[in-house]
């Protein structure tokens, strides 16, 4: 088994919008001033001796992580190789996650997050624009969130300070509780 990181950064233009697909992968999205894109992978490979050393060889001259079109693509993860995802991104970016199982956080971006994940916690952090949240099982934790909020978690507790705008909050089986909560 091997482990390692990898980071790789590009330009970050107005209307950046980012992609992360992951199978069970922890994505943290954190918002920044730079007009960069930085991407921060942890991987680990589930191989060994000379297979171990060729696909890691592979996933550094070839990391999953693709710009096209004004789009930045990250994921999925080779076979054999479980990857972390940690991404600075510019406040006014559009991202889009969609892991199978993994934490998710994303804090300080002011346009539109979708986040959709099929087991794991999600924590939203400071927050302004669209956020649309779709969550099969975990817990999802809110604070200074703004906008338009839709947010569904089939098992799992809800729990927000400082919501405010057009909510739509759901979950399956689990408690909500949201303290200093501002509109329909």
């Amino acid at each position: 088994m091997r482990r390692g990181t990898l980071t790789r950064e590009c330009e970050a233009p107005k209307g950046l919008r980012v992609e992360v697909v992951g199978g069970a992968s922890d994505v943290v999205l954190q918002a920044h001033e730079e007009g960069k894109a930085r991407v921060e992978i942890r991987y680990t490979i589930r191989a060994w001796g000379s297979e171990a050393e060729a696909i890691e060889r592979e996933l550094r001259e070839n990391p999953p992580v693709h710009w096209k079109d004004g789009v930045l693509r990250i994921g999925p993860e080779p076979e054999q190789v479980e990857l972390d995802y940690a991404l600075l991104l510019p406040a006014e970016a559009e991202v889009e996650v969609e892991v199978g199982s993994g934490d998710v956080t994303a804090r300080g971006f002011s346009t539109r997050v979708r986040i959709t994940t099929g087991s794991g916690d999600v924590e939203l952090v400071d927050l302004a624009g669209e956020v649309r949240l779709r969550c099969g099982s975990g817990d999802v934790r809110l604070k200074r969130v703004f906008g338009a909020l839709s947010l569904r978690t089939g098992s799992g507790d809800i729990a927000g300070k400082e919501v405010k705008g057009d909510l739509d909050v759901e979950t399956g089986s689990g408690d909500i509780a949201l303290d200093g909560v501002e509109g329909e």
